[in-house]
């Protein structure tokens, strides 16, 4: 590493593509085997700065097929690098969607053996309100990279980033729904646009890649199998990401204020449905721990999902006023967030991190008591300020509770 690092600072007057792809591989290792690390941003920022120097975020025909290909891959390695290492800061973005020419990457099959195929642009064009998609040259990656490009450049900054200036697909503005006080159902439209993106970007995957368990089982020790579940993983990461917004405890929760500003009902749709999502999640990786494999995804990034799954799985239930027994189901929700961080433990620290923490969140929920159910649940615990929850939303939770086990 050290003699990869020193090569590549000596020789920045000439950097080949080669160092390029090894800065980006420093890069990569600073930001995935280190807990903190400021030196990832940097080399980030270098690799980023010499790619659209090389004007690698444009097409060259010039070049042979692979070329043009190994340069993509390249590109679109260091927009993906970009999204993690900026956090979805805007103001620490430097491979912007909008500065991306080129198209996303090909199939592995047509690479190897340099095929010409077709793929699209990141964000396709529209006519009269759906996607134009005729590729059939993308595999799980090029998908990825759109679900990533919508979680860090959208649904982040509806969440996080200032309220001017924040232009979403529908040409509206977000708010920075975290920092102000007002109700969330002012933004309800921006969410909504936001909502229907991701299931646009679902509809458009193949059904040759869409989650099933026998497509699964037929990847099972294909090297493609990490990014076929990691591009669903992404998928229902989305969804949670968007609908936890008023899950209290979570950092991604908006104010206190804000949330008692918010129609009880339009609040506790948005935790069912975080709810909804997190117990689908949670059983897509069961079929992937029946697969007996002792490590089927290679992405450090599934445990951060597993670890924030975890936690809206141990949260929303009593803040939806669920009372009734079934909390064995919830453990064993937990356990299975537990299991896919499990084999990562040992390679990642961020990753023995977050194992610890959703070991801790099992236990407790092990020793909590099950609420008392005359207890009537209370929106934020402030009956003078927005609305008190009438009786629970019993039927709906037990059911969405008991597809645990299912």
């Amino acid at each position: 590493m050290h003699e990869a690092e020193l090569d590549t600072f000596q020789n920045l007057g000439d950097l080949t593509i080669p160092r390029l792809q090894a800065l980006t591989l420093l890069a990569f290792f600073e930001f995935t085997y280190q807990v903190h690390s400021t030196k990832a941003l940097m080399l980030v920022g270098l690799a980023a700065r010499l790619a659209f120097a090389k004007r690698l975020n444009y097409e060259d025909p010039a070049l042979s097929i692979v070329e043009q290909e190994s340069r993509r891959r390249l590109m679109w390695s260091l927009f993906v690098l970009d999204k993690f290492c900026s956090g979805g800061v805007d103001e620490l973005t430097l491979v912007s969607a909008e500065h991306m020419e080129i198209r996303l990457p090909t199939i592995e099959r047509a690479f190897g053996f340099g095929q010409r195929t077709d793929t699209e642009v990141l964000r396709p064009r529209i006519e009269e309100g759906l996607p134009v998609s005729n590729a059939k040259g993308m595999d799980e990656f090029a998908y990825t990279i759109r679900l990533l490009d919508l979680l860090r450049t959208k649904i982040h900054k509806y969440a996080i980033s200032p309220t001017s200036g924040i232009e979403l697909t529908a040409g509206r503005f977000a708010q920075r729904v975290q920092s102000t006080d007002e109700s969330l159902y002012t933004s309800a439209q921006d969410f909504l646009v936001l909502d229907s993106a991701i299931d646009t970007i679902e509809q458009q995957i193949p059904a040759d890649i869409k989650w099933d368990k026998a497509h699964l089982q037929q990847r099972m020790y294909a090297t493609s199998l990490s990014s076929y579940i990691m591009l669903h993983t992404w998928r229902l990461q989305c969804k949670l990401d968007l609908h936890r917004l008023t899950v209290s405890g979570t950092k991604d929760c908006i104010s206190e204020t804000a949330l008692r500003n918010t129609p009880l009902t339009f609040a506790q749709n948005m935790r069912l449905k975080c709810l909804s999502h997190a117990i689908e999640l949670t059983k897509m990786w069961a079929e992937v721990l029946d697969l007996g494999l002792a490590r089927p995804v290679h992405d450090a990034a599934i445990s951060g999902c597993a670890h924030q799954c975890a936690k809206i799985l141990t949260l929303i239930p009593d803040q939806v006023g669920y009372s009734a027994p079934g909390q064995e189901n919830r453990v064993g929700a937990v356990l299975v967030c537990q299991m896919m961080i499990e084999p990562l433990k040992d390679i990642y620290p961020k990753a023995k991190i977050l194992y610890d923490d959703v070991c801790r969140m099992r236990s407790e929920l092990n020793t909590v008591p099950i609420p008392d159910p005359s207890n009537v649940a209370r929106h934020m615990n402030e009956p003078e300020v927005g609305i008190t929850m009438q009786a629970n939303d019993e039927d709906q939770v037990r059911s969405l509770l008991n597809q645990y086990n299912a």
